[in-house]
């Protein structure tokens, strides 16, 4: 298994940032390549903004604990047994951070090339945040 993570700091407290994340639905509020996302029976589908699609099932979902999970169920990434979970902790400093992170096993590819290409993923989607973050 190939794993990839992610983390960003950001000035804002970790309740905040849950408010803008936490919802898996609203993926595509935040994120640049996802052009729109809904949730139904914890099933989440996005279309990309290069027009593919991805089928998502969450697995967990914890407010409490500020995080949740979920597997690809269908994608055009070249990739199997994609798990992955979004999470945000509070930092003692102030602020807080977002780790995002994932194992998969790549298909038809290099797995530094996949990790690379998910983690160029996860830091567009974080770097966005923060410009939602006032």
């Amino acid at each position: 298994m190939a794993q990839v993570k992610v983390t960003h700091e950001f000035n804002a407290t970790a309740d905040h940032i849950w408010s803008l994340i936490g919802n898996p639905a609203d993926l595509s509020t935040w994120h640049p390549a996802i052009a729109s996302s809904q949730v139904e029976n914890k099933q989440r589908n996005c279309a990309l903004a290069d027009g593919g699609e991805i089928s998502e099932e969450i697995l967990n979902h914890d407010d409490n604990a500020r995080s949740y999970t979920y597997r690809i169920v269908q994608s055009p990434l070249p990739m199997r047994d994609y798990v992955s979970t979004l999470s945000v902790e509070p930092r003692r400093s102030g602020g807080s951070s977002v780790t995002w992170e994932a194992e998969f096993e790549p298909e038809g590819i290099e797995s530094e090339q996949l990790r690379a290409m998910l983690g160029g993923l996860y830091d567009a989607g974080l770097s966005a945040l923060a410009t939602k973050i006032q």
